[in-house]
């Protein structure tokens, strides 16, 4: 019996090996060269419990593009940036039972994050990490600075003007929440760069894309 059911484990493994391998490689050689595919990747990206294949590439016009492609269908996003250096992850980080492609893009010393995801067939920028700097709001009141987000606020002193910008953001999982969160760290500063205080901001999404503020700290 054990027998019997490791050749049937081994049959359906191989299958769905084979299957892998000749997807990708019809997505691979459809109407773009192997070498101008610059990142691919399998996902379930529309929650249909099939594999879809996700590819970063660059066009004749050396521009940059992103699409997600099945065996009947291909949907294209264009990229408005060089997407030469990049680190990426695939996962559900919103909890909808759908992959979402997670693109860290290094410029400088700065760490971009981008987040797409497929919705109603078509590729959307569900985030991108520059938009917290928004959602974080800093103020001046009375010689103090408050730094708030609904509820959550956070007050110290500082003589020049402050601005706030991140730099890094990685991904965690709360156990309290029970699904993932994003960890953003970054920097207050003067104009003069004499006040500088790093904070770390705590955040995850719904499945909605809303995104909700758990925490942030601040440290000298």
């Amino acid at each position: 019996m054990k027998k019997v059911l490791a050749v049937i484990f081994l049959s359906i493994f191989t299958f769905l090996s084979c299957k892998y391998i000749f997807l990708q490689e019809k997505i691979t050689f459809n109407n773009i060269s192997k070498h101008r595919i610059l990142f691919s990747s399998p996902g379930d990206f529309d929650g249909d419990n099939t594999i879809e294949y996700l590819q970063i590439y660059k066009s004749n016009d050396k521009e940059y593009y992103l699409r997600i492609i099945d065996e009947k269908t291909k949907y294209t996003y264009e990229l408005n940036f060089k997407a030469e250096e990049f680190t990426t992850q695939i996962d559900d980080v919103n909890n909808d039972k759908k992959d979402d492609f997670l693109l860290f893009i290094t410029k400088e010393d700065k760490q971009e994050m981008y987040i797409y995801t497929l919705q109603s067939n078509v590729i959307h920028q569900s985030f991108y990490s520059a938009e917290l700097e928004k959602l974080l709001n800093i103020k001046s009141i009375n010689g103090k600075y408050i730094l708030s987000y609904n509820n959550s606020v956070k007050t110290f002193l500082a003589k020049n003007h402050l601005e706030l910008s991140f730099y890094y953001t990685d991904l965690d999982f709360d156990e309290a929440y029970e699904g993932p969160i994003f960890v953003s760290q970054g920097i207050i500063k003067s104009t003069d760069e004499r006040n500088i205080k790093k904070i770390n901001t705590y955040y995850y999404f719904d499945r909605y894309w809303n995104i909700h503020l758990k925490d942030f700290n601040i440290k000298q």
